[in-house]
């Protein structure tokens, strides 16, 4: 493998290498027409070449100085899923304020979700295409060629810097342990 290999070339890397298990599989028209079945990934990594990090999806990183404190978030945020949380929300708030399900039914049937459901699944058409409307894109690892002025997101990594958390964005919050960030996570899901 190459030494210095730049942003574009490691998401190319990683996208071609999907795709050649598409098409080992047999399985790459499908995979164009229906994005719902592509395997998906979003990435972050840190280059120590470049002195950066390297994003593509909705991964996020916790910047830790000296003193042991994080001074940087990066927490990129995807239009569709601030869409469809509101979408949620509101219909929760509908079917409390019917009357006839507590907020304790709520959580355990799910309804909200069930209502989404149709926006998760319809938003795949907008993963990986150019010829979607610009608010709605998004771009992930998933076997198809990622628009590299929008898809892939470069961080540089400021001098203070010590420490780096990396992150899918499965945890909400970051804190400076792994101990923290799950105690957090599980009080979120006790919450919702």
């Amino acid at each position: 493998p190459p030494t210095c290999i730049t942003a574009s070339e490691v998401v190319e890397l990683l996208t071609n290498s999907i795709h050649q298990a598409y098409s080992i599989e047999g399985v790459s028209r499908i995979m164009e027409s229906e994005p719902n079945e592509r395997a998906t990934a979003s990435i972050i990594l840190y280059s120590h070449h470049l002195h950066c990090l390297i994003s593509v999806g909705d991964c996020q990183a916790a910047l830790i100085n000296e003193a042991g404190e994080i001074f940087q978030r990066i927490q990129p945020t995807k239009y569709n899923d601030e869409v469809m949380a509101q979408a949620r929300s509101m219909f929760l708030q509908i079917e409390l304020t019917r009357g006839g399900k507590t907020i304790e039914e709520l959580r355990t049937q799910m309804p909200g979700r069930a209502f989404i459901e149709p926006l998760r699944r319809g938003q795949k058409l907008f993963q990986n295409n150019p010829k979607a409307p610009d608010l709605y894109q998004y771009w992930v690892i998933d076997g198809f060629p990622v628009d590299p002025s929008k898809g892939i997101t470069i961080h540089k990594i400021p001098e203070q810097t010590k420490r780096i958390i990396l992150a899918s964005d499965g945890y909400p919050i970051l804190h400076t342990t792994l101990k923290e960030t799950e105690k957090e996570l599980k009080e979120l899901i006790k919450e919702e």
